[in-house]
This record gives C-alpha cells, sequence and structure tokens, in this order.
C-alpha cells in the first residue's frame, strides 16, 4: 500500500507522487545536448527524488556520479588548485567508477593533480 512521503527521497513503489517522465524526457535532451541546467526549489518540492530519478534515467547512457561538495571543507574552495586537487581526489574515490570504463588517462590525470598536492 503507498504513502504519501513527507521526507527524504519518494520511491515510486512506496510512495504517491507525481509522475517525472516528462521532466525526465526534458532534461535528457538538455543533458543529451551538452546544456547546462539546474534544480532549484524550496525545500519538500522533490528536488532529491527528482535527481535520484534523474541518475537512474541516465545510467545506461552516461557514467553518472554523485557528488555532495558539502563534503569539501572551507580550505577546499580557498583557490582553484585547491579546490581541482580536492574535486579530483573525491572522483579518484568515486564508486561509481569501479567497473565502469573511465579512460586511463583520466584516472592518471586525476593521480596527477594529487601528487601536486603532497610537493
Amino acid at each position: 500500500m503507498k504513502v504519501f512521503n513527507t521526507t527524504g527521497v519518494c520511491v515510486p513503489e512506496k510512495h504517491y507522487m507525481v509522475d517525472l517522465e516528462s521532466r525526465l524526457v526534458q532534461i535528457k535532451a538538455m543533458v543529451d545536448a551538452g546544456k547546462y541546467f539546474t534544480i532549484n526549489r524550496a525545500r519538500q518540492f522533490g528536488k532529491t527524488t527528482m535527481l535520484v530519478a534523474l541518475a537512474k534515467y541516465l545510467e545506461n547512457d552516461y557514467l553518472v556520479l554523485r557528488l555532495d561538495f558539502q563534503d569539501m571543507s572551507n580550505a577546499d574552495f580557498a583557490t582553484e588548485g585547491d579546490f581541482v586537487q580536492s574535486l579530483a581526489r573525491i572522483l579518484m574515490d568515486a564508486k561509481e567508477f569501479e567497473g565502469a570504463s573511465v579512460p586511463q588517462e583520466s584516472m592518471d590525470a586525476f593521480k596527477a593533480i594529487n601528487a601536486q598536492d603532497a610537493d
């Protein structure tokens, strides 16, 4: 039996929710075209639910990475170089890369950027 969910991600099999299909099709068209988009609304409007649904919708065509910039410290944003090093470190640790065909030159670039941190 479905219920109304007022906290966290909505799961279509468990919760009553809006049909997201038309929005997912529109967003995928933007992604396919290399366009930028934002998802911004007030709290409890389904932003996280949309992003989770979008990741699932795109997973057959794209390598979808979930990054949370809240995991970075203020120091990671101090300079462009600090940010790039922190982002490279996060990408190297991304579980979504496991088993994915990430080009070796990309992984080598992440490692090289992180090696700069040791200098």
